[in-house]
């Protein structure tokens, strides 16, 4: 299992993968745009493993 955490921000987004079996961080940036939303992806399906996605629940979207 990998864990990941986003924090969504007005033009960029960032996400800190957790690998437990290694207890390792990695944490990237993408765009706020189409092709960042694809590259977040494309890194989500080379993972290999499966995963859970965290994101704090503040402003707007605590209200979904």
């Amino acid at each position: 299992m990998v864990y990941v955490g986003v924090d969504i921000s007005a033009e960029k987004f960032d996400a800190a993968f957790y690998y437990p079996q290694n207890d390792k961080y990695v944490v990237l940036t993408f765009r706020q745009s189409q092709n960042g939303f694809k590259k977040f992806l494309d890194k989500l399906n080379n993972l290999h493993d499966d995963f859970s996605i965290a994101m704090e629940s503040t402003g707007t979207y605590s209200n979904s």
